[in-house]
């Protein structure tokens, strides 16, 4: 028995857990995205919809077969942070969007209060450090737009660079 299939969002994993009378030989397939393809109880990481077929060997060596589904949906399951602190201590030194790299080309544009884009990237990365023309940005809050390139979805919101 391969267990129940279930349903993620994409950066995010599944614990499976498979059972059988006797079962000495484990092996998952496809082995993309789990932990490991020969154990009852892998983690599945998938980063696309994925069946996984599951064949198991007994100590009298007989085989029995069975499959579960691990549906991943593209939920922007996204974590932004709001605050960055561009002072070489590796803390919060660049503008950290969770998961953005599951969703490719993503377009940022950040602005000041004034409405003047001080960032813009057609596939952002995590790598703005609060800079503008190669120079620190002064402490203030700024506002940023995410557009998606495979959905109609946008985010806006507030980040603060702090200089401490």
């Amino acid at each position: 028995e391969a267990g129940n299939s279930t349903t993620i969002g994409i950066g995010n994993s599944a614990d499976l857990s498979a059972t059988g009378p006797a079962i000495i030989d484990w092996n998952w397939f496809p082995t993309t995205g789990l932990s490991d393809p020969n154990v009852p109880d892998p983690t599945a990481s998938p980063v696309v919809t994925t069946t996984y077929l599951l064949t198991g060997t007994d100590v009298n060596g007989c085989m029995a077969v069975d499959s579960l589904t691990i549906t991943v949906e593209t939920d922007m399951n996204l974590m932004i942070a709001n605050t960055v602190t561009p002072n070489d201590d590796n803390k919060n030194d660049t503008w950290i969007v969770d998961n953005i790299e599951f969703y490719p080309n993503t377009e940022v544009s950040i602005m000041n209060r004034e409405g003047e884009i001080v960032y813009e990237s057609d596939s952002y990365d995590n790598s703005w450090g609060g800079t503008y023309k190669g120079k620190l940005l002064p402490d203030a809050t700024y506002y940023y737009v995410l557009k998606f390139a495979d959905s109609d979805k946008v985010y806006k919101g507030a980040v603060t660079i702090l200089h401490h």
